[in-house]
């Protein structure tokens, strides 16, 4: 549904959102904590590439899983407008901010 520019000044927005540190930690659990085969995207995305930058090629296998200090090194040394939608800080998806603008 529509409204137009004077309408939506009449409405109040609100987002509730989870706190960023569970956010991470369930994105993690979620996508880290699954074996190669569960999760084949993350892996080939994330997952394989985090582990050859802080492991060195030599040391990642098939049988390798990422661990969450990992995981934290990458986050601190990537724009969160990359980061992917399960882990990124609402602020750099925060589509409802926009209502009324336009």
């Amino acid at each position: 549904m529509f409204y137009n520019t004077n309408q939506n000044k009449m409405f109040f927005k609100a987002l509730f959102v989870r706190h960023p540190f569970f956010r991470l930690v369930s994105a993690f659990k979620d996508k880290a904590e699954k074996n190669r085969s569960e999760e084949p995207y993350f892996y080939a995305k994330y997952w394989d590439n985090i582990m050859r930058s802080e492991r060195g090629e030599q040391n990642v296998n098939n049988n390798s899983m990422p661990m969450f200090k990992e995981f934290v090194k990458h986050l601190l040394i990537t724009s969160p407008y990359k980061y992917d939608e399960h882990w990124a800080p609402v602020w750099t998806r925060c589509e409802p901010c926009y209502v009324g603008l336009m």
